[in-house]
This record gives structure tokens, C-alpha cells and sequence, in this order.
């Protein structure tokens, strides 16, 4: 509605939230002020060939329609429209910590749902598919299941039915949970308004047979949970929730700067449950919730941190429960740029993709843990089976936003992705994940990553993108529980398998290594302790090393935060020989170790600062030069650097200001390569001296100033 200059409100178009539509009758009517008026919404609006169905009037879901209103100065009705699987919110999907998608199974009649929850227009919806995925029906009528503001949803259903519970913010100061029975609303209890709910307190649920556990993050970065089940009394029938305690926070000396919960149980076992978080977006954490006590209370495990994986920021878990009650967790990590996706599992690191912008973790009934994610551009989702790593697979979805659900096995586990780039947004859902275990493999390309934890802070140096003539070369297996408390087992394990190289191969590689923090580097290296990583290439038959190519050292005068660097190795003189790229580790800190596997379509590791070098170690020459000597001015020594391509007689004079030859500081035949040499001029008087360099047919000359 819109005031008019005299005090009249014409009424005009309705509107959908995304767009105004064209109506083949609009409404166009004039009310005095007061007047009581009863307005009609379509039940149907066509757009674009697709019949949206009438949901609801935005300020009260249960007002009816036609309604009557009674207008005041800029008042606005807006009357809610729908068509399943559509979303105006660039967030409908996001949030990887929580539950959006689920199959349930009626063991009894043998049958297979699909749910899901997502926002839109400022609401909860829930949709439901009776047909395997083919058409998607959206339940509560129609309409979304909140009044009002409704945000951050989460699902999870009982283990052997199609009943479901849903949990939200439903404003900015309630957590709520709603009871669906096959489909059909039956209660809502409000399981949290302590005054400290915030509207992105991000809810979280997993129901087993016998309990069900909510949990949120509240204000000041506290994490929450509590316990119950889902009762009904049947003369008359009656449903509600029974809560055993009220809202607990997780016990932990430090208590705050927690955010991001994600919950998982066993299916199979009523034993507990597993709930994670991030730390400050700098660490994950977890903890098991035992139950205890006819299964009316909790106990809460000490409180376990996964390791940074060489990651300033370690963000959005999510969980998964496998049926023996033991758990994956997936989780963001990052320097400050671009997003990748990390994971524990076999006493090691797995780092996923260069750039993701999702990622989902779910568990089968017969015990395999599933991970997807999708690139930043959205154009390509992919997963993998943890435990088997060879291969990353192709979801055929497009959308930024992910998430798996539930199955018996992989033939009936799907994923659910979420296109927020073009409007209408839209949801895609994937074939079944073993039907796509035909799929051609994706090249990948892969690194592996040698961690040292101090007291605070992590050292970290990763090698990746090693390619021979075009192919990767992969890094040796590390089998089963490799003992990585061992650093001779680190070190064994941060090496290629073995490769052929001749004369003219062509090999490359790239490096990075840093701190994820500085400040806690330098104070927790004490005075003589260091971290050391080198770079070699060995002979795979004898371990002698042939070349070294990079030797860091951190110290607590030496704190490097990143470097990344890319080398291309020049083969010639090599011969052929059977070698190896590894890096190793040296340290008196007594440290902790780690290792992380980094996999990736393109290359794990950025192209920077490339280097052109002999496979002794020695930069590849392709050019004469003289560097200006250093220090200058100087007293009484100092350094010259040269270098030549071609190998010949070389000589360096030096002479005074009259030139008259004062030091012969080279003379005689030199290979290629590059070269120093010191002066030592305490015998000289202050002034102006020349360096020439001549080989053959190069003639360099340089002044220097001695000054004492």
C-alpha cells in the first residue's frame, strides 16, 4: 500500500519477494483511511511457465485468505508465493555444520523419503520427495514452518520411520524444535531462550532411538546443549518434547570464542553423542556426550583439539558418525585466502582442492565415511570415500553450496547442491554416489606437508605438483596407523615414490613453508632451539643425496610467517638414474608431529617466485652478469658474485683509479655456473677501484669505494 497526498491508500499489485508480478487482473482499488477492506491473494501466479502456489501472508501465517484488513499509513501486505526447490537467499544452503538434507527408510513398509530445510524469504521451509527425488512437495500446507523471522535450520529423523524434528532460530532470542510425523506437523517446543541466544546461534540435532540432543552456540562464543526425546501420550494423543536438564554449556577452562556446532550419534547404538566446533576459526574441537543413567543425562569427554594442518584458520566442521559410534570431521582451512578442505583420519592430515566453497560429511549404514565439496565457481562438485583417496569423483551438480545425505550404503547416498548465482536460485540433487563410482577419474595433482607443533604454534613445510614429463608423481603409501610420533617415520613418509630420470627430463615442483603464528613462533622458541626443513633429491637405490635445493630454518631470530616458491630442475649431466624428492626434518624443540595429504584438480600449491636450477642445486646461467659488489662502500673486504653460461678462461682484476692493476682476485678456465669471490683491501688506501671481468667474449667492468 501507498499513502496518497489525499489521505487515500490505493491498493496495488501484489508482490513476491524476488520480483513484481504482472497479473493478467491487477487489483486496483481505493479505501478511505480506517476503512476495513478484505483483500484476496491469487492462489496461484504463473512466472515464467512455473505455477508458484499461494503460502501464506508474510506478517501472519495463519491469517486467512481473503483476509480483512484495515489500513494505516504505510502499511504493507505481502502475500507469500512458492514453487518447490526455489530460493531467493544467496544462504539458503550454506552452513556445512548443519544437517539440511536426509533420506529416511519405513522399515515396516519397506519405503525411502527424501527431506530438506532451507531459508527463504526470510522463512523456513521444508520439503519432502515420496519418489525418489523425481518431484519435491513442500510440507506444513504449503507454507513455511515459522512465523516471523526463521533462520539456521537442521534436520535429522528417528532411525526406522519418516518422522523428522527440525530445529531453528526461530527469532532473534528462541531456539525451537518442531515434531513432523510422516510429513504432518505435530509440535514445537522451544528448547532455549535464555536471553542469550543470538539470531546466528546455529542449531544442531541428532536423534537415535532413545535420545535426541539439540545443540547452539549462544552470545560470547558459549556452546550449548541438552538433551531429550520425543514423547506422546495416546488417550488422547498428545505429542511434545521432554527435556532431561536445562540448557548446559560444554565445560572447558577457556569457555568462550567457540562457534560453528555440528552434532552426530550412531544410528545403529543408543551409546552418545559426538559434538565438534571451531575455536576462534583457528582450531577444531569435539567432545563425546555419553549417555549415563538410564540415558537421562549426559557425560561429558575431556575436550580434544584437532592440530591447524599448517592452517592460520580452521573453520565450519562437520560430522560424521560412522555405526561403531567412531567419527570423521571435515572442516575449512585457510591462510586468509582461498578456502580448502581438511580432514583426519588415519593418525594424518587430507587436504581437499585449491579453492572450495563447500564441503559435506556424512556416514553410510555399512560403515564408509563420504566427503564433498565444490570449487569456488560453483561449476563443479566432487567427493571422495574416506579411507579410499585414489579417487575424486565427479557429484554432476553445479551450485556453491552442498550438502550429502544419509544411506544404507553408497548406492543410495545422494548430495544436494544449491546454485545461488543466477536467480531464481535452485537446488540440483546428484544421481546416487555408487552409480557415479563409474565415472572417468579426475586428474589430480598432489603434495604432502610435514608439520612440527611447539608449544603454540606450528611449522609447516609442503611439497607438491612434483611432475615428471607431464605426469604427477606420487608420494610413498603410508599404510595403516603410521606412528608419526616417530620422526624417523615423519621423515620416511615425506618423499616421492621412486621415478626415472635422464638427461632430458622434465621435472618440477613447488614448495611452501611458514608459521600459522608468528608471535607465538618466536615465544615459544627459546634461545638455540630451531626447526629445520631441507629439500633434496636422492639417488632411490644408494639415498645419497645429488641435490639440495632449499634449507629453512626457523629460529627465534628467524620467523618466517610464508614463502612459497616453484622450481624447475634442469636435468642435464644427470644421466639416468632412479631418484626421489623428499624433505626433511630436524628439530631440538621436541616437538609434536603431523603430516597432511593435499589433493587437487589442478595444482595444490600456487606458481611463484620460479626458479630455473641444476639438479645439483645450482641455478641454471643462461646470461653473463657482474653484481655490484657487496658492501659499498666497504672496509677492508668485500664480495663480488658473477656468473657465466658458457664455461671458459676466466679472469678478475682489480685495478686503481690510474689503472694500474692492483689484484688478480681469478684467473683460469671455470664451468658454467655461479660464482663469489672476496677482496681484501686493508693493505689499500681509501679511494675509487676498478673490477673488470672478461670471459671470453664478455667484458665487464665495475667501480667500488674502499673507505677506511
Amino acid at each position: 500500500f501507498d499513502t496518497e497526498n489525499n489521505g487515500q491508500l490505493t491498493v496495488k499489485n501484489l508482490t513476491q519477494s524476488t520480483n513484481t508480478i504482472a497479473y493478467n487482473s491487477p487489483i486496483n482499488r481505493t479505501v478511505y483511511w480506517g476503512t476495513n477492506f478484505e483483500v484476496t491473494a491469487y492462489n496461484q501466479i504463473n512466472v515464467n511457465g512455473k505455477l508458484y502456489n499461494y503460502a501464506g501472508w508474510d506478517d501472519d501465517l495463519l491469517a486467512p485468505n481473503p483476509r480483512t484488513i484495515t489500513p494505516t499509513d504505510n502499511t504493507t501486505y505481502t502475500a507469500l508465493y512458492k514453487y518447490p526447490h526455489y530460493s531467493n537467499s544467496t544462504s539458503a544452503y550454506a552452513n556445512p555444520n548443519q544437517r539440511r538434507f536426509i533420506r529416511t527408510t519405513d522399515t515396516q513398509y519397506n519405503t525411502t523419503y527424501f527431506h530438506m530445510v532451507y531459508e527463504s524469504m526470510g522463512k523456513i521451509w521444508y520439503e519432502r520427495s515420496t519418489n525418489n527425488g523425481q518431484t519435491w512437495e513442500i510440507m506444513n500446507g504449503g507454507k513455511p514452518i515459522n512465523d516471523g523471522i526463521g533462520k539456521f535450520p537442521s534436520i535429522d529423523s528417528y532411525p526406522s520411520n519418516h518422522n523428522v524434528i527440525i530445529v531453528y532460530n526461530k527469532n532473534e532470542s528462541e531456539i525451537a524444535a518442531q515434531y513432523y510425523e510422516n510429513g504432518v506437523f505435530k509440535c514445537e517446543s522451544i528448547v532455549s531462550n535464555s536471553g542469550w541466544v543470538t539470531d546466528e546461534s546455529k542449531p544442531v540435532i541428532a536423534w537415535t532411538y532413545t535420545r535426541l540432543m539439540v545443540a547452539w552456540n549462544e552470545w560470547g562464543g558459549y556452546i550449548l546443549y541438552r538433551l531429550g526425546q520425543k514423547v506422546t501420550n495416546s488417550n488422547p494423543p498428545l505429542h511434545d518434547f521432554y527435556w532431561y536438564f536445562d540448557p548446559r554449556v560444554i565445560s572447558d577452562p577457556l569457555e568462550t570464542d567457540k562457534d560453528n556446532p555440528t552434532i552426530g550419534t550412531s544410528k545403529l547404538q543408543a551409546i552418545g553423542f559426538w559434538l565438534a566446533w571451531d575455536r576462534n576459526e583457528s582450531a577444531i574441537q569435539f567432545v563425546n556426550l555419553d549417555l549415563i543413567d538410564d540415558d537421562e543425562d549426559i557425560q561429558q569427554s575431556a575436550i580434544y583439539t584437532y592440530g591447524q594442518a599448517g592452517f592460520t584458520m580452521n573453520y565450519q566442521p562437520s560430522i560424521s558418525v560412522m555405526p561403531n559410534n567412531d567419527y570423521h570431521i571435515s572442516w575449512f582451512g585457510s591462510n586468509g585466502g582461498a578456502k580448502q578442505v581438511v580432514t583426519y583420519f588415519n593418525y594424518q592430515f587430507y587436504i581437499f582442492g585449491s579453492t572450495v566453497s563447500s564441503h559435506s560429511m556424512r556416514a553410510t549404514d555399512d560403515g564408509k565415511s563420504i566427503i564433498t565439496y565444490g570449487d569456488q565457481s560453483g561449476t563443479r562438485n566432487k567427493f571422495r570415500q574416506v579411507w579410499y583417496w585414489g579417487s575424486e569423483k565427479n557429484l554432476g551438480t553445479t551450485g556453491k553450496q552442498t550438502h550429502l545425505s544419509n544411506g544404507s550404503s553408497t548406492n543410495n547416498m545422494y548430495a544436494m547442491s544449491f546454485q545461488n548465482t543466477t536467480l531464481p536460485y535452485s537446488f540440483s540433487m546428484s544421481a546416487n554416489l555408487g552409480s557415479l563410482q563409474k565415472v572417468t577419474e579426475i586428474p589430480i595433482a598432489s603434495g604432502r606437508r610435514g608439520i612440527v607443533a611447539g608449544d603454540s604454534a606450528e611449522f609447516y613445510f609442503t611439497l607438491g605438483d612434483v611432475t615428471l614429463n607431464g605426469n604427477t608423481i606420487d608420494f610413498i603409501p603410508t599404510g595403516i596407523n603410521p606412528d608419526f610420533t616417530n620422526l624417523d617415520t615423519l621423515n620416511y613418509y615425506l618423499s616421492t615414490e621412486k621415478f626415472n630420470v635422464t638427461n632430458s627430463s622434465q621435472f618440477s615442483f613447488s614448495i611452501e613453508y611458514g608459521v600459522t603464528d608468528s608471535l607465538k613462533a618466536v615465544q615459544s622458541l627459546a634461545e638455540n632451539e630451531y626447526v629445520k626443513f631441507k629439500l633434496q633429491l636422492i639417488n632411490a637405490n644408494t639415498n645419497q643425496v645429488i641435490g639440495e635445493y632449499t634449507v629453512v630454518t626457523f629460529t627465534k631470530e628467524n620467523v618466517i610467517p610464508y614463502y612459497g616458491e616453484s622450481f624447475s630442475i634442469n636435468t642435464s649431466g644427470i644421466g639416468n638414474k632412479k631418484v626421489r624428492v623428499r624433505f626433511v626434518v630436524e628439530e631440538n624443540i621436541s616437538g609434536e608431529y603431523a603430516m597432511a595429504n593435499i589433493h587437487a584438480e589442478e595444482n595444490v600449491l600456487p606458481k611463484q617466485n620460479e626458479n630455473v636450477i641444476s639438479y645439483s642445486g645450482s641455478e641454471v646461467v643462461t646470461e653473463y652478469a657482474v653484481e655490484q659488489n657487496y658492501p659499498n662502500p666497504f672496509n677492508p673486504t668485500t664480495t663480488i658474485k658473477y656468473q657465466i653460461p658458457t664455461s671458459g678462461n676466466v679472469t678478475l682484476k682489480v685495478y686503481d683509479i690510474l689503472g694500474s692493476e692492483i689484484a688478480k682476485l681469478v684467473d683460469g678456465y671455470m664451468e658454467t655456473g655461479k660464482y663469489e669471490v672476496d677482496f681484501d683491501a686493508s693493505s689499500l688506501a681509501s679511494g675509487v677501484y676498478i673490477y673488470r671481468l672478461n670471459v671470453n667474449d664478455f667484458v665487464k667492468v665495475k667501480k667500488m669505494v674502499m673507505v677506511k
